[in-house]
């Protein structure tokens, strides 16, 4: 009986040992909830000039947290990973800003985030040329400017004979119209400013005035010519000795000169037949030396 009793007692002792060994004792995870990570970011630089240019934001969290980056800035563009865990450092790249109007974004991680800002773009001008040459009667002329949209800009003229007739300002790209007088004297320069730059006109003299047509000249009238003739006379007019006779048709001046033969110089009348001699001058007017009667 003894020894039936110490083989049961042995038996219950050995269940208890086996129920010992093959429990199993529950151990908190060695993971961190996600909800107690604590991330904080910095970025290195904040702010970028026009021309944009690389940048790096520094995350700081224990070393089994995770963390994304993100941004809605499509001028912004994260390097590489956008993902990681533990404290860590992630590029990016600010593209150039082409609009003069400064801009800002942010990049976010996890529950923060970091600012960015640009500035905008420098404006700056130019003109498609610088001068311009017209004749003297003037004419329309125009130059084009190019800049940036959003740049302001103004033309202006400074002389009276240049007229802005479109594009007195503007505010992107655009052309300047102007209208020249006509010039009535000599060659002139004038200026038109446009955005501080100078734009200038040259413009031709008036031509001169059509010279005075040298008068023809008068023709060197023809030498006295000694004469001598018969004819009727046809009128007499005057006294003697200074008569004026039409002989032939042709007008016969007597004075006291005359020489008269075969008669007096009261004797000349209408009808009677005479001789002629003496000088005609350029109109054909004869100076008579001598008149005679004839038969």
């Amino acid at each position: 009986m003894r020894a039936k009793r110490g083989a049961v007692a042995f038996g219950i002792a050995m269940v208890g040992v086996a129920a010992a060994c093959t429990s199993t004792t529950q151990t908190s995870p060695t993971t961190p909830i996600i909800d107690k990570c604590q991330v904080s970011a910095s970025n290195t630089p904040t702010s970028f000039d026009a021309s944009g240019g690389p940048g790096t934001v520094t995350i700081t969290t224990t070393r089994d947290c995770p963390w994304s980056v993100a941004t809605t800035a499509s001028w912004v563009t994260i390097d590489g990973a956008n993902t990681g865990q533990g404290t860590g450092s992630v590029g990016y790249h600010i593209a150039p800003n082409p609009v003069p109007t400064a801009r800002s974004a942010s990049i976010s991680v996890g529950s923060d985030s970091v600012p960015l800002s640009q500035a905008g773009a420098p404006c700056r001008f130019s003109l498609s040329r610088n001068v311009d040459s017209v004749g003297s009667d003037g004419g329309r002329v125009s130059v084009d400017v190019t800049t940036l949209t959003g740049c302001n800009w103004t033309a202006s003229s400074r002389v009276g004979w240049i007229a802005i007739t479109a594009g007195a300002s503007g505010t992107a790209s655009g052309t300047v119209s102007m209208s020249v007088a006509a010039n009535g004297g000599a060659a002139r320069s004038g200026q038109v400013v446009i955005v501080g730059q100078t734009y200038a006109v040259n413009q031709a003299a008036a031509p001169p005035p059509a010279p005075t047509p040298t008068p023809a000249p008068t023709p060197t009238p023809p030498p006295d010519q000694h004469v001598n003739f018969t004819g009727a006379v046809g009128s007499v007019t005057g006294h003697c000795p200074s008569l004026l006779l039409n002989v032939g048709g042709r007008s016969v001046i007597t004075d006291g000169s005359t020489k008269f033969k075969h008669l007096k110089c009261d004797d000349v009348k209408s009808g009677m037949s005479v001789r002629i001699g003496g000088i005609a001058n350029a109109n054909g007017i004869v100076l008579a030396d001598e008149v005679d009667q004839t038969k």
